[in-house]
């Protein structure tokens, strides 16, 4: 865990997207994040994620963003 918030950050939305790592694998959320920098977003938190929850892949659309 400490390696992933010294990854994502230690704020409260970015402890979020840690957590996401333990459903998703740590690849899963930053192929995520990779793919909604590349649509433009430049914002990297847990909410970027929600507010584009049709651009992400199903897993963490389906699971990872009910946390």
């Amino acid at each position: 865990m400490a390696d992933r918030i010294a990854e994502f950050g230690s704020d409260s939305a970015s402890v979020t997207l840690t957590i996401l790592t333990f459903s998703l694998g740590a690849e899963g959320v930053r192929d995520n994040l990779r793919n909604l920098l590349r649509s433009g977003n430049n914002v990297r938190s847990v909410w970027m994620l929600s507010a584009n929850a049709e651009k992400l892949d199903e897993r963490l659309r389906g699971e990872g963003l009910r946390y």
